[in-house]
């Protein structure tokens, strides 16, 4: 070997060991952040300090279902060779025993002590998520007998001057029915609102009724019927501090929007809309 070969061979090793050397810290990168994924305690451990408040436990939920567990994974890989083993088969033999089944589980709703009443009845935290078909009261709902000494048999207003004898009855049984649904939560863009732990849009419907239940002679009508359906965005606010509720913080803020009407037309119609 000449001179020249030996000097361009000496001139290349330390280009090559710089080369070695680069790949090696690679390698060393790699391995540390291989080691560097958390356990599923970790993640889960994770998840709680993240999202601690009980406002939050919708979020907290997603980052545990966003948990791979390696029993997971491990499945996960042997699915996979099932199926490339299958595909070079002629005959694919599914393998019923090895997915795995989903069981299902009851969820039974306990009350929160921890939680207020008003909390509870306007779900102002993320618990108790409710659907289109859950009805609950809303205003007082009662069944009353009432007896009057003044009836008011021939009632006069400027669209009606000359009304004819009723003949009511002193007896009426008054009842009064009020139900509301949750028709939307977690409403875009307002759910970001800061210090909003919960947004979600209610619809109810109250209708106040006078019957005439005694009085026969008049094929016992129902004399008067008063109908309110409505709309309601209820926004839950965060009145914590320093983990502390303090009462001077409102814990919830209501818009509505209402119809009331005694469902008749002119000139017997008495309707009014506020906001």
């Amino acid at each position: 070997m000449d001179l020249k070969s030996i000097l361009m061979r000496q001139r290349i090793n330390p280009v090559l060991t710089l080369a070695v050397f680069a790949l090696g810290l690679t390698g060393v990168s790699f391995t540390l952040q291989a080691k560097e994924t958390p356990t599923v305690e970790q993640a889960i451990f994770q998840c709680k300090t993240t999202y601690p408040s009980q406002f939050e436990s919708k979020k907290r939920l997603a980052c545990f279902d966003s948990i791979s567990t390696p029993a997971e994974e491990s499945l996960f890989k042997k699915a996979l060779a099932d199926v490339t083993s299958a595909e070079k088969s002629t005959e694919v033999i599914p393998k019923s025993e090895e997915i795995p089944t989903k069981v299902g589980a009851i969820a039974i709703k306990k009350t929160n002590l921890d939680l207020s009443y008003l909390e509870r009845k306007w779900s102002l935290t993320s618990e108790g998520d409710w659907d289109i078909s859950d009805f609950e009261t809303y205003k007082s709902n009662y069944l009353l007998l009432t007896n009057t000494s003044d009836i008011n048999n021939s009632p006069q207003s400027p669209s009606r001057l000359n009304a004819g004898d009723r003949n009511l009855d002193s007896n009426d049984l008054k009842f009064q029915l009020s139900l509301k649904s949750e028709l939307y939560n977690n409403i875009p863009l307002i759910r970001d609102f800061p210090y909003v732990t919960s947004s979600r849009l209610w619809g109810a419907y109250t209708q106040q009724s006078n019957w005439q239940l005694f009085n026969a002679n008049a094929s016992r009508p129902l004399r008067e019927n008063n109908y309110e359906p409505e709309l309601i965005l209820s926004l839950g606010i965060d009145n914590g501090v320093d983990g502390e509720k303090k009462a001077y913080i409102p814990r919830m803020l209501n818009l509505g929007l209402v119809h009331q009407s005694n469902g008749r037309d002119n000139p017997l119609s008495r309707s009014w809309n506020r906001l």
